[in-house]
């Protein structure tokens, strides 16, 4: 059984007076490698919608402030319990983030819980047949990949690049291949090649070693997604006029239209993350976070709520 929330005061007639609801999360440690209890308290306000957490993704930056004293996780997904006097809404399945700056404010609620209480303007409806194990995993770094494709204009039959294969952009060759592009890959390594076919690539091609890429047709974008510096001149000659390079190495600023636009997308095309999925507890957010540590996690590590795996959505 999950644990219980305690709401005081709460009148539901009242517009004026907010609950205080006090939940126990899940804190990283001094140590680092311990999961400790702490304490939030959080006021439904007039705009804002108590949460209970279904699933969220772990990432590199969860890992980066394990030491930090703060309740760790910047978005998920969940069904909504209650609202503010101000909001609309049915008891839905909802994505959620933090969108003010996730190490300093809000320091006090993540979902290493059970519930967030989350201003509306950071949730977003997981539309009919997406389950939420699925669309947990599909915002910060996902979205980034999913906005370059209308700011730079990217159009079906275009010839796209995409430099590694991994969490973020896995995800993003399924986006361009689905819009009808070319999707051409470039890995350190022939070990992926298996894996970027499944991902619809229509090429794959290994740079270790390779000192240029003439037998590559020209690209009218190309996407980078490692974390080193690649040999950019190899590639830029592989360009074709008026084509564009963008690197992606982690979230960026995505629009609300863009994440809805992204979500019936991933919907239409049933496209979706390759993931681990562990838990909803103490035991699992420690092996995840273990496990992500150790660079293991092919391609996105969740964690599930027991009994909350969206049974009537499409699998």
């Amino acid at each position: 059984m999950r644990p219980s929330i305690t709401i005081d005061n709460y009148e539901e007639s009242n517009t004026t007076k907010a609950p205080a609801i006090t939940f126990d999360p899940y804190k990283g440690s001094n140590d680092g490698y311990n999961m400790v209890k702490g304490q939030s308290s959080q006021k439904t306000d007039l705009t804002a919608a108590l949460i209970e957490v279904t699933h969220f993704g772990v990432y590199g930056i969860d890992e980066d402030y394990l030491r930090a004293n703060i309740v760790l996780s910047h978005d998920g997904a969940g069904i909504v319990k209650k609202v503010g006097s101000c909001v609309r809404a049915a008891k839905v399945r909802m994505y959620y983030e933090n969108h003010t700056e996730y190490e300093f404010n809000d320091t006090d609620q993540g979902s290493f819980d059970t519930y967030v209480v989350w201003d509306a303007e950071a949730r977003f409806i997981i539309p009919e047949g997406h389950r939420s194990v699925h669309a947990a995993p599909l915002f910060c770094g996902r979205a980034s990949i999913w906005s370059p494709q209308a700011i730079y204009g990217v159009k079906a039959n275009n010839r796209v690049g995409i430099v590694g294969v991994g969490g973020l952009d896995h995800l993003g060759v399924q986006f361009a291949a689905k819009m009808g592009c070319q999707v051409v890959m470039f890995s350190g390594t022939e070990s992926r090649r298996e894996e970027a076919m499944a991902f619809w690539a229509r090429e794959f091609h290994v740079t270790k070693g390779v000192s240029d890429l003439k037998h590559v047709k020209k690209l009218n974008h190309l996407r980078i997604t490692i974390s080193q510096q690649p040999e950019y001149s190899m590639y830029i000659l592989r360009m074709a006029a008026e084509g564009s390079i963008y690197p992606i190495t982690g979230s960026v600023d995505v629009s609300r239209n863009q994440i809805r636009k992204m979500l019936h997308f991933v919907v239409k095309h049933d496209i979706k993350p390759t993931m681990m999925t562990l838990p909803l507890k103490k035991e699992g957010i420690k092996e995840a976070m273990k496990t992500l540590r150790e660079g293991r996690i092919r391609y996105r590590g969740v964690l599930e709520a027991a009994g909350q795996d969206d049974p009537n959505a499409k699998a």
